[in-house]
């Protein structure tokens, strides 16, 4: 099974939301999904998976989602990532690779949580 190329892209402090269709003759068990600063870095910018919730697997589909808080502490720019998976038979394949490009943020409020009111709270200097 080959590993499908699609290159994706986050935008710095919001909500990441993105469906990843798969299809494989056994169902997936787990995914994980991995933001580098090239292949081979050392160190992780961004991790997702299915034990951590931030992956949820589906009827042919795996969703990720990682909060604004996540994506606001990546710094913009051109990064790496992928995504794999176990079957159920416990085979580990790799489902999808790509460029992760990280668009900046220019407005840097904080919004109430929803429900609650109040005034917004301005975090950059003008």
């Amino acid at each position: 099974m080959t590993a499908t190329r699609l290159d994706i892209t986050i935008e710095q402090g919001t909500d990441y939301r993105q469906d990843f269709p798969v299809s494989f003759p056994l169902p997936l068990v787990k995914a994980a999904m991995q933001l580098r600063g090239a292949y081979g870095g050392p160190t992780a910018l961004l991790t997702l998976g299915t034990d951590a919730g931030t992956l949820t697997l589906g009827t042919n589909i795996v969703s990720a989602k990682a909060g604004w808080a996540l994506t606001e502490a990546i710094l913009s720019g051109a990064y790496v990532y992928d995504m794999k998976g176990e079957l159920s038979d416990g085979t580990v394949v790799r489902i999808y690779y790509g460029t992760a490009s990280v668009t900046p943020e220019v407005t840097t409020i904080d919004f109430p949580p929803v429900g609650e009111s109040g005034s917004y709270i301005l975090l950059g200097v003008f």
